[in-house]
């Protein structure tokens, strides 16, 4: 395959792609645990329960509305 997640999963292996099928199996393990880590540590630093990506629209959308009339027809 010549796409480009493919790619970027065979770059991330670099030296490892000739190990045997196990330990190359464990070393993916690991760097996929080592990532989940990462991001809940990253998660723990939120300040609120919704990403803070998603908070910011939520705060921008609300003070939009402010200037909106409701009007009954």
């Amino acid at each position: 395959m010549a796409n480009n997640m493919t790619e970027a999963f065979n770059s991330m292996l670099k030296d490892f792609r000739t190990r045997t099928y196990l330990s190359l199996m464990e070393i993916i393990r690991r760097m996929a645990v080592t990532r989940f880590q990462l991001r809940k540590e990253e998660c723990n630093r939120w300040k609120t329960e919704i990403p803070p990506v998603v908070n910011k629209k939520i705060v921008e959308a609300s003070v939009k509305s402010r200037i909106l009339k409701i009007i009954h027809l």
